[in-house]
């Protein structure tokens, strides 16, 4: 019996997981094939380290800003759709009424 794969046994999690594995292994080939000697390289690994909240601040201010911009939008899309949804509604309302007067006065189509 074989196993065939579907892509919703993964979850969503492939992306995220090889994103993290590549980051670390690329780390780790970085600092083990670095061309700077050991102190050097512990000062530049330092200040990284003490640029990573700032970093970490800057991406997730960011983040807010790219969110409330897509919420933005897509509330504002969903106001249109809603409504050109009670327009073609009321049109729709305003034909079936136009056909029943038209049926009282014998204007029959």
């Amino acid at each position: 019996m074989s196993y065939r794969y579907d892509h919703r046994d993964s979850y969503g999690w492939d992306l995220p997981f090889g994103v993290i594995l590549g980051l670390l292994f690329g780390f780790l080939g970085g600092v083990l094939f670095a061309p700077k000697p050991g102190k050097e390289l512990q000062k530049d690994v330092q200040a990284f380290v003490d640029r990573l909240p700032e970093n970490l601040n800057e991406g997730i201010s960011t983040s807010k800003v790219r969110y409330k911009e897509i919420v933005g939008k897509t509330k504002q899309s969903i106001e249109s759709q809603m409504e050109q949804r009670t327009q073609r509604k009321n049109a729709l309302k305003m034909a079936e009424a136009k056909r029943r007067e038209d049926q009282e006065y014998g204007y029959d189509y």
